[in-house]
Parts: C-alpha cells; sequence; structure tokens
C-alpha cells in the first residue's frame, strides 16, 4: 500500500479504506472493521491499514462526537454517497465495498431518532369514528336516499 497524504475532513481516496475508517470510528475492532470494508480476513495490513486511517479516524470521531452522539446523518449520507462511487467501479471490490458501506449505512439508519415529521405523521392521524348501531347512525346523518 502507498501512504496517502490527504486531508482529513475529506474522505479516503480508496472506498474500502474509507469504511474501513468509518468502521473502526463506529466502534468495531480493526478485524471487523476490514471484513465489514470488503477486505479478505486479514492477515497483514492491519497495523498499516489503521496507521493510514489514523487521522481520518480521529476527524469522524470528532464529527461522531466521540461516538455518543446521534448525529449520523451526515456520516450516512456519505456513506451512501461513497457505496455509490465503489459501485460505479463495476469491480467485484467496489461492489464488495458498495454492499458494506449500504448495509452499515442501513444499519446506522436505524439508530437515528425519529424525524419531527415521521412521529407527527403517526400522531395526527384523525381518531377512529365510534362505530355507530344502524339506529344511531340514521339518527345522526339520515336515511340513506
Amino acid at each position: 500500500m502507498t501512504k496517502i497524504a490527504q486531508d482529513p475532513s475529506t474522505p479516503m481516496i480508496r472506498p474500502r479504506l474509507e469504511a474501513f475508517a468509518q468502521a473502526i470510528a463506529l466502534g468495531r475492532t480493526p478485524v471487523e472493521a476490514a471484513i465489514e470494508a470488503g477486505y479478505a480476513p486479514p492477515r497483514n495490513h492491519l497495523r498499516l491499514r489503521l496507521k493510514l486511517t489514523e487521522k481520518r479516524v480521529e476527524h469522524l470521531r470528532t464529527l461522531l462526537g466521540g461516538g455518543n452522539t446521534r448525529e449520523l446523518a451526515p456520516i450516512i449520507e456519505q456513506m451512501i454517497r461513497l457505496a455509490g462511487k465503489a459501485a460505479e467501479l463495476e469491480t467485484a471490490s467496489g461492489l464488495a465495498s458498495a454492499r458494506g458501506l449500504l448495509a452499515e449505512a442501513a444499519r446506522l439508519k436505524q439508530l437515528l431518532p425519529e424525524s419531527p415529521t415521521s412521529a407527527t405523521a403517526a400522531t395526527s392521524t384523525a381518531p377512529a369514528a365510534p362505530a355507530l348501531s344502524r339506529e344511531e347512525w340514521l339518527a345522526a346523518f339520515g336515511r340513506p336516499t
């Protein structure tokens, strides 16, 4: 692997390395992160991957507030965007990375708090009409014509 020098606030150039960094930032073990990112079960390059992604992981952890916050929406959006770019490669490793990123984005999306619109939509439905007998209905609405 070659050294990748870049700004830690921008995604890594290699999609699998970015997926690895995001998984580490979310608290995965290095072995779990490597497998989720689409790497073969790690034997060698694990320390190198950790060193290459060290600054990016620190930046992602600050975005996550140390991993204790629910501000995951920017991370999820970025994961989806990166999955699209990885899928455009049309290679086995690119598609595996895209699958891993999308699966992780879906898992993280479950951790997001409900949006105010979905919460109000669930509570703003009209209350169910009380069941009326035939006589009560006729008294309230009259005879059908």
